[in-house]
């Protein structure tokens, strides 16, 4: 549903970096999500590691892991330049209801002949990326996190930036917290939206109302908003 912008976001995600740095550098069935592993505060402060009990947190599954036997000249070229992409890392938990998820936001994972590539990063006081369930990388999430105020700046600097995160089940749809589907579809008025967060450096956290959607990226017909919350934190360079 949402998956196939995914290298666009990271693409703009990157030139964004650049011009800022210069030189320097659905109602479908929701599978159940993964047992948390980490703090997704710990995350924001650098350290995905471990957690409170000192278990390893998960990680995405890097190229020393990857274990594709890929006998492919060419397309073990391609997944070499992948696995050399870096775009931030991190941890987002969401729930939904009794249906938790837990992504992995870095690295990427393979499925099926497609590549899932998880981004996350902090930039002019927005909160953007998006990532996989490290496993079943085909259930994925999108987010964009403007700080609680983002009205209240007149330069238009979040106008297009509005707050949302988006959970992709595939062919099953998926769940969305979006204002912005009211444009679109008037009935998912308070239905759809983050309703109350904070964005504290790399870390954000907060309460959503979700409505579920069909795989065509429409709300299904009749469904109503299912309260949620969420924990997103990227790892901070």
């Amino acid at each position: 549903m949402m998956r196939e912008v995914v290298l666009v976001v990271v693409l703009a995600l990157t030139a964004m970096g650049l011009a800022a740095c210069g030189d320097d550098g659905g109602a479908g069935s929701a599978p159940s999500g993964a047992d948390t592993t980490a703090s997704v505060s710990d995350v924001g402060q650098g350290d995905a590691s471990e957690d409170g009990s000192g278990e390893e947190a998960a990680e995405g599954v890097g190229p020393e892991d990857s274990g594709s036997g890929d006998t492919d000249d060419g397309g073990s070229d391609v997944q070499d330049v992948i696995d050399d992409l870096d775009f931030g890392d991190g941890l987002a938990r969401v729930t939904i209801g009794d249906t938790s998820f837990e992504f992995v936001l870095g690295g990427n994972e393979s499925a099926n002949g497609t590549t899932y590539i998880g981004v996350c990063q902090e930039l002019f006081g927005l909160l953007n990326g998006g990532g996989f369930v490290s496993g079943d990388p085909q259930i994925g999430i999108e987010f964009t996190i403007p700080p609680p105020d983002w009205e209240s700046f007149g330069d238009g600097r979040y106008d297009n930036s509005m707050p949302r995160i988006e959970i992709d089940l595939g062919d099953s749809g998926g769940w969305a917290a979006d204002m912005s589907l009211t444009e679109r579809f008037p009935g998912a008025a308070g239905e759809s939206q983050i309703d109350q967060w904070t964005l504290e450096g790399s870390v954000a956290k907060g309460t959503a109302t979700f409505i579920a959607m069909e795989s065509f990226s429409a709300p299904v017909d009749g469904s109503a908003g299912v309260e949620g919350s969420f924990e997103i934190g990227c790892e901070e360079s």
